[in-house]
């Protein structure tokens, strides 16, 4: 790992340490992960790759989500056209609730800690208006992708959320706590899990697709934290950073847009 991608992962380790509102493993939420997914999970839906037959989480305490940065990006998920090529429509109500978001994380430690190593590297301003104003364009501005005359996409659709193509295969879908409430919905059936062998990190496989849901058990602040740090650090790289956290079993790449 060279130097600058372990400063990133320190930084991102020290994002999840600071992390006050993350979830306690067999106390907050349970999870299953059961058998290991099918080779053709990807290809095929069919019950032969299907390594579960429970869904993947067992048990979360919904109190935590009463808490003012879980309600605010948890109000988000709704806001958006998941098949890519279909342009959003942005309502003065959805735009006061990404300010309403952002106002929520900005205060907290572990973005206050982002804030200050942006700040250091000078790839954001001080002044905390016009880092908010930063934090909106990358996670909420709009832009069109590969094959579409409009915008239809976001950093935040992408990473948080999901997206559709070809009204089959999901990407970005980086989130548990997304994850965790369409499974509660039913529309997510768990198909088991897949390790990367290049890399510390579970992944998930669902009757979506396969989709790599970031680490189980962080708050909203710390996610947006953990990738707003390398999205600004390493602009050219526009889907997942280099940067690793370091705790364990629960370590995984951190998306950016």
């Amino acid at each position: 790992m060279i130097e600058s991608e372990r400063e990133l992962s320190a930084m991102v380790q020290e994002l999840w340490d600071n992390d006050v509102n993350r979830l306690r493993p067999g106390q907050d939420y349970r999870i299953s992960l059961q058998g290991k997914a099918g080779d053709n999970m990807a290809i095929n839906d069919d019950d032969d790759n299907d390594g579960a037959g429970y869904p993947l989480f067992k048990f979360v305490d919904e109190n935590i989500f009463q808490k003012e940065t879980f309600l605010a990006f948890i109000s988000l998920l709704d806001n958006y056209v998941s098949d890519t090529g279909e342009p959003e429509i942005v309502t003065p109500e959805e735009v006061a609730e990404n300010h309403k978001f952002l106002d929520s994380i900005v205060k907290t430690p572990t973005m206050k800690i982002a804030h200050k190593y942006l700040v250091e590297k000078q790839l954001s301003p001080q002044d905390e208006t016009q880092f908010k104003e930063q934090l909106y364009r990358i996670w909420f501005e709009l832009y069109a992708r590969r094959g579409s005359s409009r915008p239809d996409s976001s950093g935040f659709e992408h990473v948080f959320v999901g997206e559709t193509r070809g009204g089959r295969t999901v990407i970005g879908f980086h989130n548990w706590i997304q994850l965790y409430l369409q499974e509660k919905l039913g529309h997510i059936d768990y198909k088991g899990y897949s390790v990367n062998a290049n890399s510390p990190q579970t992944r998930t496989s669902t009757s979506w697709h396969c989709s790599s849901v970031g680490r189980t058990a962080s708050s909203p602040k710390a996610a947006s934290s953990s990738a707003s740090v390398p999205s600004l650090s390493s602009p050219s790289t526009p889907c997942v950073s280099s940067a690793r956290p370091t705790s364990g079993s629960k370590s995984s790449l951190v998306s950016t847009m």
